[in-house]
């Protein structure tokens, strides 16, 4: 069963892994603003051991799973959500046109609209505080910064001068100079400094979001 996974977010989701799936990669790309991008998820399958005669057997995994799962892994992965605030991703039945999904699904829409300036608006409280505290740039996330640009506002840490501030050479958002890996696409970008680092149960962010099915 096809189903349609919906995104209001100004920047792209790429390389969305679920590796016991075939396929096994998603990329939903950015909406326009005021739009939203789709992505119409097919059925894909997966190998399941059934016993040392008869070896693995492919099963069909329906699109709306596969659909679901790509939406609740990605807003359950974002920071300061909760299920009042999140990113504006959902997925509906079927495969939908943009037309089609507003006419037919308007609460969902504003929902999820609602949901992610509210979430925005968190990220942005966030970022005050951390300015207020210590007055570092770099401390700054990228997603924090693209919800002060999505409400548009001014901020001393808003900072989109071009000497302080790139384009993801994979999904072109725009982060920060500092930034070791992207927070859209997840490609890493200063592979030596990511080596520095050391994370909470012995696994990477990158590494945790590939991980889930």
């Amino acid at each position: 069963m096809q189903a349609t996974v919906v995104s209001l977010l100004p920047y792209p989701i790429l390389r969305e892994h679920k590796p016991h799936l075939t396929p096994a990669e998603y990329n939903i790309s950015a909406a326009p603003e005021n739009g939203m991008s789709i992505l119409v998820v097919e059925d894909g399958t997966r190998g399941v051991y059934l016993d040392e005669d008869r070896g693995t057997e492919n099963v069909v995994v329906s699109g709306e799973v596969i659909a679901r799962s790509l939406v609740e892994d990605y807003i359950q992965s974002q920071p300061g959500q909760d299920q009042e605030a999140g990113p504006g991703l959902f997925y509906v039945k079927g495969a939908l046109r943009e037309k089609e999904i507003i006419e037919r699904f308007p609460n969902k829409v504003q929902n999820a609209k609602k949901s992610q300036k509210d979430w925005w608006r968190r990220l942005v409280r966030f970022a005050d505080d951390l300015w207020t505290r210590n007055h570092q740039m770099r401390e700054i996330g990228d997603l924090e910064r693209t919800a002060g640009r999505a409400l548009g506002l001014k901020r001393d840490w808003l900072d989109d001068n071009p000497d302080t501030m790139m384009k993801c050479p994979v999904c072109t958002t725009l982060i920060s100079n500092y930034a070791i890996v992207c927070f859209a696409c997840h490609v890493i970008l200063k592979p030596e400094e990511y080596k520095k680092f050391q994370f909470a149960g012995g696994a990477n962010p990158v590494q945790a979001l590939n991980a889930k099915i």
